[in-house]
């Protein structure tokens, strides 16, 4: 685990990334704990924005501040997988098609599809969110077929319906969703991050900033 933690650290410095003392202390902190995984993740996110010329501090929340020729955006990150004690037995599935398997890393979720468990992870953080300034939220995917990005268009139109119907009216801070699917790598497109953005965000981004989102490989 000490080599591991060394190793990214040592990848965040040659990236020029700030904040990485207390990053590594957390990883340290949490070594042995199942929210060393999620903290790893905010590491290669930092790394996966630099690639596409992001100037990147790793803080305490949100999780990361990004910044590009003077324009500010930040960024929420989540890890998401399939859990050891929500495995089913394939006896247990009921119609092809049926989601049965529950996912996340700290939550039990008995029961949600993975659609709303993005949903709600982008409205429990909501409010941290700051005001007047574009923020997205980073999915990470680490199991197989456990985030489909179906499932991100399905939970950013429910984000939309919200933010129209104004039942969640601070959803409108949010601009859009990364996904980051560790295991379905697309040869014909060459990449497994993919970002899909809301249609009413209360601060739009420019034209720049979406299309250095739309530029993020990751692996």
């Amino acid at each position: 685990m000490d080599d591991l933690i060394t190793s990214i650290r040592f990848d965040l410095e040659k990236a020029g990334v700030q904040g990485i003392s207390h990053y590594t202390k957390k990883l340290r902190d949490n070594s042995n704990s199942d929210v060393f995984q999620h903290l790893l993740f905010e590491g290669r996110a930092a790394l996966m924005f630099v690639e596409v010329g992001f100037h990147v501090i790793l803080q305490e929340a949100p999780d990361l501040a990004l910044k590009f020729n003077g324009e500010q955006i930040y960024a929420e990150v989540k890890h998401f997988k399939l859990k050891e004690q929500d495995k089913v037995d394939d006896k247990k599935m009921s119609e092809p098609g049926d989601l049965l398997v529950p996912y996340g890393d700290t939550v039990q979720s008995e029961g949600k599809p993975a659609w709303q468990q993005v949903y709600d992870e982008a409205k429990k953080k909501a409010k941290k969110y700051k005001e007047h300034a574009p923020y997205i939220l980073v999915i990470e995917s680490s199991s197989p077929n456990c985030i489909e990005e179906s499932d991100i268009k399905t939970a950013v139109d429910m984000i939309d319906d919200d933010v129209s119907s104004s039942r969640c009216r601070e959803l409108g801070k949010l601009n859009g969703i990364l996904l980051v699917s560790l295991n379905s790598y697309s040869l014909r497109h060459m990449r497994n991050a993919y970002f899909y953005p809301t249609n009413k965000p209360d601060v739009s981004l420019t034209l720049v900033l979406i299309s250095l989102l739309n530029k993020i490989r990751s692996g």
